[in-house]
Parts: C-alpha cells; sequence; structure tokens
C-alpha cells in the first residue's frame, strides 16, 4: 500500500462529499414523498419510472459510496477487515457502472420532474468518477 498522492485525496474527498450529497438527496425525496409523485401532477406512468429511477439510483450510489469506503479502508490500513477485496471490487464496480437505460423501453420517453432530472445528472457525475477511484484502488491492492 502506498501513500495517495494530493491530487488523489483531493479527488476522493471531493468524490465522497459529492457522493453523500446525492445520497442525501434521494432520501430526502422519498422522505418527502417526490418518490411516489406526491404533490406533483403526474401520470400513472411518470410515478412508476420516478419510482424505478430513484431505485436504481440509490442502488448504484450505495454501490459508489461502498467503493469510496473500500478505498478509504486500504488507504488507512484497514483492508484486513475486507474479504476478498479484488471480487468485491469487481461487483462494486459492475453495481456502479450498470446500465442506465430505462427498465421498460416504453418508458425511455416518459418524462421525469426537473429535480429529479437534476438529481439523475448529479449521480451520473459521481458514477463517470467511479473509473478513476476504481484505478486508484487497483494501484492501492498491487502494492
Amino acid at each position: 500500500m502506498s501513500q495517495p498522492s494530493a491530487a488523489d485525496s483531493a479527488f476522493f474527498e471531493q468524490t465522497f462529499a459529492d457522493t453523500l450529497a446525492v445520497v442525501e438527496e434521494a432520501r430526502d425525496s422519498i422522505v418527502s414523498g417526490v418518490a411516489r409523485g406526491v404533490g406533483l401532477d403526474l401520470e400513472p406512468a411518470q410515478k412508476m419510472r420516478l419510482s424505478q429511477e430513484l431505485s436504481r439510483l440509490t442502488s448504484r450510489t450505495a454501490s459508489a459510496m461502498s467503493l469510496l469506503l473500500m478505498y478509504k479502508a486500504i488507504i488507512t490500513g484497514q483492508s484486513a477487515e475486507i474479504d476478498n477485496i479484488p471480487t468485491r471490487l469487481e461487483d462494486l464496480y459492475a453495481s456502479v457502472k450498470a446500465s442506465d437505460s430505462p427498465v421498460m423501453p416504453e418508458d425511455a420517453n416518459v418524462p421525469l420532474p426537473e429535480q429529479v432530472e437534476d438529481l439523475r445528472a448529479r449521480a451520473e457525475s459521481v458514477f463517470a468518477r467511479m473509473d478513476q477511484l476504481y484505478h486508484m484502488i487497483v494501484v492501492q491492492i498491487a502494492n
């Protein structure tokens, strides 16, 4: 294990903060009822897609947070607590990179509320950074 560079540390801190913000906003959307369309004038198809999208986003974000915590454990010398790091790394990475297409092709044209589209855009920014985090973890476990 080697010490991360200043750039890697800054990348990790920013990505962790951004991922946590997405988790918190998704949670707030669920708690406030937005995930069920409460207070929104939505068609049944929109409510279904909204539920599907928030569920997928929550799952992928949880996997991203797990990758971040894995990296933190590795660089702080706590990786002995993680069983079979290479396999877990691959599984989590695959989960984050899972397809973002709607569950049903016909749902692709069903619009989502603007706040959910904004949340999805921020989440996609986080998911895009997981490639770099993946490589940072690979470097650490190789040392």
